[in-house]
């Protein structure tokens, strides 16, 4: 080109479109959707120009000026450096002009009563909206008729047409934008526009002819072009409900792929080959291979009607995940009981399913998609399964090297931005952060909120991996962590995401709620054509036959009791476990009881006298959010080492540690540790059993029984008595698991107690009363308000709806509890300053900022979240602050951290 116009230092505004447009295309012709053929080509066509024009609005001299920093921009000159909205403005009109060259045959075809050109249209929203917003959040699609042509914004607009590099433009439109939209695979009659340039120079002058009148017409813009999208508040009117929702996610996944490549691009270019060579066939049979090694599995192995030990139903669990494996799209249930190996069945079953991109070879970086997706509620759940991947994956490797990330990549807030190719060329903190964030790898282990936010939210870090979690697998562990309102919504987006993305889904779960269920399941399903499959891969029957003879606890419920009854007995126990030697879980339900109890015990159990006489000490330990996550994976390490040392050691159980850990809920799940005891505050009974399943797990037989016990403690402190248990859980559940105990029982007779097979039956109890109550209350209320959202394509308002984390007003504090915290924060507060006092803010040192990168990650692991009544932030607002980060100093120490019990406030 003859004009040095550039998108970014070093990166021409031509390539950058040219390339953009090459690697979207190339991702979206990999990807395999369920949809009407209409759809299909109105999704390519769109993508190909929002990829080609949505930085068009750079070509301006405010923006160039600004870029270059040739002249200091400042006020309503700054302003018109911003490009997005401006671009969209070329992205509308190049639909309208290129609406007249619409092949003849499509423009007679109908959608449900809709015709061709009402749904070109609309794609020609969506496109505008996706360029205006691609550096934000996608907003809703009402706002480019209600905002984005107000008389000042118009006015900017008409300042920028005339100030922009129209020759430019014009060349951009003529030797790039033009030639890869029209083309024979093109919705455009094509003919011999091609060849014959005088119709591109026509072509290019229309389109500034559009933006003229688009900028100068009002009656233009709200009588004709917007004026139907106005009357009908977004919505497509004659479009069948379910094909709504497909354009509705169509829209995300063309957003999704513009952001992915645009940041990409803007990181390395075109890309990079890399070693793809472990598909999700290799990984399965891998596996397997793994699991006869270590006699999870045995072959033709012959199980009779009596499973004789845990291992062996783990081994039958194994046995018919391995039967059932099915080639086909499919939504598939795993419900084993707590501590029967779910982990690996559920990776063995999730691995052996064929997804759309298993047999596809990728030879661009850009075109990786993760093929296996598994989330999870909890950091230490994660941490779990990333050591149990670990482990498989070095195995099967033949350097034994630490496994890449290329191949398996974790993703949660603690996650360290290193990213390593197969050829151990590492990434500087800069883009491995964007290759983490976006998901870049052949197998993700994260957060349900992590993958639930790419679901439903706009955001720039959970939309980028939208693309990314497509035609392929998805495991959901633990899915009853998410909240109760959201399940009626989640299964609707689950059977439309399996049904158009081909997106393969195992929901795994000791206890299983309705989130699918089974019975109603052709029922209100608006957004679908009922063209899915469910698959139970444990019945009811089988999970019966693996409970028989299986009674590894008691689970017993108290009723109401006091605080200070409750610290009477809990010393009663703690000296019962002493003398018994057996380790004791308590496990509370808010911070504050949780602390107190920790206290409480550890001043009233002798412990020095036995390190002294060198016999056997007791651990007191703590575990909960208030702990810096250092502190809490020390904590675990330790509880750990010393269970399974004791355990280790059945015969001669006379001179071993014993251990007492206090802990809130966080416990409840995925930790692979094994109490003896175990008592638990009052809650909801899915939280109840999960907190079950650390009590006697690997159902040590030689032992007693396991014994559960629960209790509905009451603060005293409070107004009318309030038990602890209304601080956080929601009541109606409260009161349903209140009167599945008390239907059972005589009310008046404590305790009540429950062997492990009659829990199964009070669980499926549960999840019925809960539909039951539900089914007209809040779950339906937020199905109808999200299809509502996407009805009208509110992108937005979904977005900032859904809080699967619904605490409100976070404080981010850091602990300075070492020499090691100490010189974080002091690195990081250095770092920050010195990027503000960057004169140049476009082009500063890029080691500068990989080096804030790293720090910043270093900082997390002494950084707490803490929710805070009004009291507490008056004094939490007395200590140091850097920016909205709240710094606990070594001087400040003693008034709110304990090595102990982590952060407080007296």
């Amino acid at each position: 080109m003859d004009y040095e116009i550039i998108a970014r230092p070093g990166q021409p505004l031509y390539d950058h479109l040219k390339q953009v447009f090459q690697i979207s295309i190339d991702r979206l012709n990999l990807i395999n959707l369920n949809i009407d053929p209409i759809l299909k080509e109105l999704t390519q066509f769109s993508l190909e120009i929002i990829c080609l024009t949505h930085d068009i609005g750079k070509a301006t001299k405010f923006f160039q000026n600004w870029i270059n920093q040739e002249k200091k921009l400042d006020g309503d000159t700054n302003v018109l450096r911003n490009h997005s909205l401006f671009s969209s403005i070329f992205t509308l009109a190049t639909f309208i002009v290129l609406e007249d060259l619409i092949r003849v045959d499509l423009k007679n075809k109908t959608i449900g009563s809709i015709n061709y050109s009402c749904l070109y249209r609309h794609f020609a929203f969506l496109s505008q909206l996706i360029v205006r917003s691609h550096h934000g959040d996608l907003k809703d699609l009402s706002i480019i008729y209600n905002q984005d042509f107000d008389e000042e914004i118009v006015v900017r607009h008409k300042k920028r047409l005339e100030y922009c590099y129209k020759e430019y433009i014009a060349k951009l439109y003529k030797e790039l934008i033009l030639p890869n939209i029209i083309k024979s695979n093109s919705i455009i009659e094509i003919k011999n526009i091609q060849e014959n340039k005088t119709n591109f120079d026509k072509i290019t002058d229309r389109i500034f002819n559009v933006i003229e009148i688009i900028l100068n017409d009002r009656s233009f813009r709200f009588k004709k072009l917007y004026h139907d999208l106005y009357l009908n508040k977004g919505k497509i009117i004659g479009i069948p409900k379910y094909c709504s929702y497909e354009v509705f996610f169509l829209g995300k996944l063309m957003n999704s792929i513009l952001l992915d490549s645009d940041k990409m691009n803007s990181v390395i270019g075109l890309g990079f080959p890399i070693s793809d060579n472990l598909t999700t066939k290799q990984f399965n049979k891998n596996l397997k291979n793994y699991l006869l090694k270590k006699r999870y599995m045995i072959p033709e192995e012959n199980f009779q009607d009596n499973l004789e030990n845990l291992n062996t139903r783990r081994r039958y669990i194994l046995n018919k995940i391995d039967k059932s494996i099915e080639n086909e799209n499919i939504i598939s249930l795993l419900s084993v009981p707590t501590g029967f190996g779910k982990t690996f069945s559920g990776l063995y079953y999730a691995s052996g399913i064929l997804s759309p991109r298993s047999n596809v070879e990728c030879s661009n970086f850009f075109q990786i998609n993760p093929r296996l997706i598994y989330a999870l509620p909890f950091l230490s759940i994660i941490e779990q399964v990333e050591r149990i991947m670990e482990k498989f994956l070095q195995q099967i490797s033949e350097e034994k090297e630490k496994t890449k990330n290329t191949t398996f990549l974790v993703h949660h807030h603690l996650t360290e931005p290193i990213f390593k190719l197969d050829d151990d060329q590492e990434y500087d903190e800069s883009t491995a952060e964007l290759f983490i964030k976006s998901w870049n790898s052949q197998y993700i282990l994260s957060t349900f909120n992590q993958l639930l936010n790419a679901l439903f939210k706009t955001d720039k870090d959970s939309a980028i991996k939208f693309s990314k979690i497509i035609n392929n697998t998805w495991i959901l562990d633990e899915i009853q962590s998410i909240p109760l309102k959201y399940w009626k919504i989640l299964e609707e987006f689950l059977l439309l995401f399996n049904n158009l993305f081909y997106v393969n889904i195992l929901i795994m779960s000791a206890t299983i709620p309705k989130i699918i269920n089974l019975k109603s399941l052709n029922k209100n399903i608006t957004s679908l054509k009922n063209n899915y499959r469910v698959n139970e891969l444990i019945t009811t029957q089988e999970y019966q036959k693996l409970l028989y003879n299986i009674n590894r606890i008691n689970l017993e419920y108290y009723g109401s009791i006091s605080f200070e009854s409750f610290l009477e007995k809990l010393i009663n126990l703690v000296q019962d476990c002493k003398e018994q030697k057996k380790n004791l879980l308590i496990v509370l339900n808010t911070r504050k009881s949780a602390q107190y109890v920790f206290n409480y015990i550890k001043n009233s159990v002798s412990i020095t006298e036995y390190k002294k006489e060198k016999r056997d000490p007791i651990y007191i330990e703590f575990l909960a959010a208030t702990q810096t996550p250092i502190k809490k994976s020390r904590v675990i390490k330790k509880i750990k080492t010393i269970i399974n040392y004791k355990n280790n050691n059945e015969l001669d159980r006379k001179n071993k540690n014993i251990i007492i850990l206090i802990s809130t809920q966080c416990i409840e799940a995925g930790i692979d540790i094994d109490f003896d005891i175990v008592v638990r505050d009052f809650a909801p009974f899915d939280n109840i059993i999960q907190v079950a399943g650390r009590c006697n797990r690997n159902d040590r037989n030689n032992l007693s029984k396991g014994i559960v016990k629960i209790y509905k403690i009451m603060d005293e402190n409070s107004k009318n008595n309030k038990y602890f248990c209304q601080y956080i859980y929601d009541a109606h559940l409260l009161r349903i698991t209140d009167e599945i105990f008390q239907k059972i029982h005589d009310p008046n007779i404590y305790p009540y107690i429950y062997n492990e097979n009659e829990i199964y039956s009070l669980t499926s109890k549960y999840y019925e009363n809960i539909e039951n109550f539900f089914k007209e209350g809040s779950m339906e209320e937020i199905k109808s308000k999200y299809e509502d959202y996407i009805l009208n394509y509110k992108y937005k308002s979904l977005s900032q709806d859904f809080k699967l984390i619904a605490k409100l007003n976070p404080f981010s504090i850091f602990i300075e509890e070492d020499e090691k915290s100490a010189k974080i924060i002091e690195n990081y507060k250095s770092l920050v300053k010195s990027m503000k006092d960057q004169k140049n803010k476009n082009n500063f040192p890029k080691e500068l900022y990989n080096k804030l990168l790293r720090t910043r990650k270093e900082l997390q692991s002494y950084l707490i979240t803490a929710y805070l009544n009004k009291e507490e932030q008056e004094k939490l607002n007395k200590i140091d602050r850097f920016g909205d980060l709240y710094i606990i100093s070594k001087k400040n120490l003693e008034n709110f951290y304990s090595n102990e019990i982590g952060f407080f406030i007296n």
